[in-house]
């Protein structure tokens, strides 16, 4: 299916296959390569999805929902909080430590 995806042909298509693979990848974000390949696709979903809006409202009369932005949000919260909570983990340690070490 990735190699569909870059060949060219219906923006509409393109739009229903980048929410396949999205949705499949997101469900999967705790694998490190899924998270990955998860962030690419949506990022270029995103980028692209300027010139497929018109399409889509021209097509289905509306623009359907887009989970892409919600995942893409949900997705880069996860990773400060981890980055967060690795921080204050971190900071906790180094004060323990110290306190020994004095």
């Amino acid at each position: 299916m990735l190699k569909q995806l870059y060949k060219k042909g219906d923006p509409v298509d393109t739009h229903f296959l980048y929410l396949q693979l999205i949705g499949q990848a997101y469900s999967r974000r705790n694998e490190p390569e899924m998270r990955a390949l998860f962030k690419k696709l949506a990022n270029e979903h995103v980028e692209k999805f300027d010139s497929i809006r018109e399409q889509l409202i021209k097509e289905i009369g509306i623009l359907p929902r887009v989970p892409t932005f919600q995942y893409l949000a949900t997705v880069y919260t996860e990773d400060k909080l981890r980055s967060f909570s690795a921080y204050n983990a971190i900071t906790s340690l180094y004060k323990y430590v110290s306190i020994i070490d004095a």
